[in-house]
């Protein structure tokens, strides 16, 4: 918080709940693979599948957890939480995958 020039209380002020700042976090997180996965995938045009594999979770991931595949962390912690939480989650993997076909398609044109 002191980053943000926050105190705790002005930060949980923006939030409806506990439970919005989970919905909050896990659609930003969602949002963050998007655009990482889209700008990895233009700058290999010609296999952009190849481009998303590399954020797989790989044991240097592990050590730098901001660069995980946050899909993965996220889907494994999607049960405990409330529907909000877990219709944020699905949307987002239902993009990721509509965009892994679209990465599919093209790789196949490729070839």
């Amino acid at each position: 918080m002191p980053d943000a020039e926050l105190t705790l209380g002005a930060f949980y002020k923006q939030l409806k709940s506990k439970e919005d700042l989970a919905v909050q976090t896990s659609w930003r997180a969602m949002q963050i693979t998007t655009h990482r996965w889209s700008k990895a995938a233009a700058a290999r045009p010609g296999y952009p599948l190849g481009a998303v594999f590399d954020f797989d979770p790989s044991m240097d991931h592990q050590a730098e957890m901001m660069n995980s595949f946050r899909n993965v962390a996220l889907g494994a912690d999607a049960a405990r939480q409330n529907s909000e939480v877990r219709r944020s989650l699905n949307v987002g993997l239902r993009d990721h995958l509509r965009m892994s076909e679209g990465f599919i398609e093209r790789a196949n044109d490729n070839t």
